[in-house]
């Protein structure tokens, strides 16, 4: 057991955030803004507050609850910030009073700039002020925008309200929402407890993986204490499919992101009420070893007629998905991951790899060597490319910006990441058009070929069996998961 934990311990690495022995999991909560946005008042809260309780939500962990733009007014002639009487008509410290009375924490919204984002007032220049006015008011959390900022970094405005929560001598959660546009990641264990490292999500399932794929560039980063936040949980919204919804949160939940439902849980389904208490997925979420799981492995889809997407990513060094074969005799450009070919879509000019056909136009190409340029002999398309030592594989670039490859979405993917029992969660992700069967390596995910494993179900809350070498599920539907647990047998 001793060497197989070292094994797998080998492929993550921990970080330690911020020390003021807040966050040591992911937080768990409730948030006002993509519901309600600016239209919510007291009674918005306290009725959330009441729903939290009777779904049975506080119960699995979700005790915060975050007023986020919009409850701020002005300041009066002490520049003390005043909540929209609107708003609170009797005050802001009754609704947090009450809040606190059930057993929740309650946290508020400002920013690192002069203004808000929807245009209140922001606490640059008045940190101080009012961080010890959150104090007095027994804030909790604090969620820090970065929106009408005076033109100096992030590095350098986000550590003054960490100094000046710090000094107040309240435990106040530091929540920093600068978009990901300094990757915060790389610099704000000792700022904040958690960081956002993507621009704002919707209700859509491609800006769910798009901003999963960000988050996960950063994994190194998080640990207890500070942790990379790819936004705000958007299940139960109604923009996507429960399965969709499902992969959402799993993907959330094995990235150790924070879990904060935007959902109105006054008017929750009995499909958002299952995804988002599911107690076994949450203990992913939770664990208190902290290791960020990470994606480990990914495969092109089992069916040739998956038209692939390809998209222009950061570039990596070795990355097969980024690197392509020109074959001169057919004028085709193949991806060195799949063998399928570049097409240019006939409606939109589009980009995806399919499989290879004779003749094509669209699938056809000219590569100059001498320039080094890519044009495609069927639209106007055209790329810049830049070539490996062998003359052969090279990778494909917009306008000679050598940053960004254009690189194959490969639709199956396995993530992982260890647990404090010396158990790893696994989540096989299916990102294509058709339902896929998937298969986890036991290499991959950091245990040795020869043992076997246990393999549990979450979402199922079945035992699978145990496995040697490796698992597959059969079917993953469309835009689905499995999420599974797997646990070494030592005898």
């Amino acid at each position: 057991m001793i060497t197989t934990t070292i094994v797998i311990f080998s492929l993550f690495c921990t970080t330690v955030g911020l020390n003021n022995g807040l966050g040591r999991t992911p937080q768990m909560g409730w948030n006002t803004w993509y519901t309600f946005r600016c239209s919510y008042t007291s009674d918005t809260l306290i009725n959330t507050v009441d729903a939290l309780g009777t779904t049975g939500l506080a119960a699995v962990g979700y005790t915060c609850v975050l007023l986020d733009d919009c409850w701020q007014s002005s300041r009066d002639s002490d520049n003390i910030i005043q909540p929209d009487p609107k708003v609170f008509p009797r005050g802001i410290e009754r609704v947090i009073d009450y809040i606190h009375y059930k057993g929740l924490k309650f946290g508020l919204y400002s920013d690192a700039g002069h203004k808000t984002c929807a245009g209140r007032p922001g606490s640059l220049g008045f940190e101080t002020t009012d961080a010890k006015t959150y104090a007095q008011w027994q804030v909790d959390f604090l969620k820090y925008d970065n929106c009408y900022d005076d033109k100096t970094p992030p590095e350098k405005r986000y550590p003054v309200m960490r100094d000046a929560l710090n000094a107040t001598g309240r435990p106040i959660f530091f929540s920093m929402c600068e978009w990901g546009v300094d990757k915060p990641a790389l610099w704000a264990s000792t700022v904040g407890n958690s960081w956002r490292t993507t621009k704002d999500i919707s209700d859509k399932w491609e800006t769910i993986l798009n901003a999963i794929d960000i988050n996960d560039e950063f994994a190194e980063w998080a640990g207890p204490g500070g942790w990379n936040d790819p936004d705000i949980l958007q299940v139960g919204r109604g923009g996507m499919t429960t399965t969709e919804y499902t992969s959402h949160f799993s993907l959330w939940a094995i990235s150790k992101a924070p879990l904060i439902i935007s959902a109105d849980i006054t008017n929750i389904t009995n499909d958002t009420l299952r995804i988002l208490s599911n107690l076994e997925v949450i203990a992913v979420n939770q664990d208190p070893l902290g290791v960020q799981g990470k994606k480990v492995a990914a495969y092109s889809s089992n069916h040739l007629s998956t038209k692939t997407n390809v998209r222009m990513r950061r570039c990596t060094k070795n990355g097969q998905t980024q690197r392509w074969i020109y074959r001169s005799w057919d004028n085709t450009v193949r991806s060195a991951v799949n063998g399928r070919c570049i097409t240019v879509s006939d409606t939109d000019n589009a980009l995806f790899v399919h499989s290879c056909q004779i003749g094509v136009e669209r699938q056809q190409w000219h590569l100059n060597l001498e320039a080094k340029t890519l044009v495609s002999l069927g639209s106007e398309t055209s790329f810049s490319v830049k070539f490996e030592i062998a003359q052969e594989l090279f990778t494909i670039h917009n306008n000679h910006n050598d940053e960004k490859c254009l690189t194959v979405e490969q639709e199956l993917e396995v993530w992982s990441g260890p647990l404090t029992d010396g158990s790893i969660a696994v989540l096989l992700l299916n990102r294509g058009p058709d339902n896929e069967s998937i298969t986890v390596k036991w290499i991959d995910i950091g245990i040795p070929e020869q043992y076997n494993a246990t393999v549990r179900d979450l979402w199922q809350h079945a035992d699978l069996g145990v496995f040697n070498q490796s698992y597959t599920a059969p079917v993953v539907d469309s835009h689905g998961v499995i999420m599974l647990r797997v646990t070494v047998k030592t005898t």
